[in-house]
């Protein structure tokens, strides 16, 4: 299901805005477990294998930062530094995407 995804867009319609309360945080800089280290984003963020995290898509209050990451995302968000490809939730919404390596 994720090599498809990822061939055919892979964000579950979310577009480049917000979707059910939810929206992307790109990864800026610092620990990629702290909310702080991610910054809302208007553009659908680039995904694909790599080593690097490029966003979240989360839960939103509306601010430039997420709020505090559950623990299902942050256990996405280490999953996809092991693994080194983007990972979703149970619905197939991608929820963490990695910088492809370039």
């Amino acid at each position: 299901m994720g090599k498809d995804k990822e061939r055919n867009g892979g964000n579950g319609g979310s577009g480049n805005g917000s979707s059910n309360g939810r929206a992307w945080y790109g990864y800026v800089e610092g620990h990629p477990l702290t909310p702080e280290s991610y910054y809302k984003i208007t553009v659908e963020p680039p995904f694909g294998p790599g080593s690097r995290i490029s966003a979240v898509f989360t839960k939103t209050d509306g601010g430039p930062y997420p709020p505090p990451f559950t623990l299902t995302l942050r256990t996405q968000i280490v999953n996809a530094l092991a693994l080194g490809v983007s990972q979703y939730d149970e619905s197939g919404q991608q929820t963490v995407a990695m910088r492809p390596n370039v």
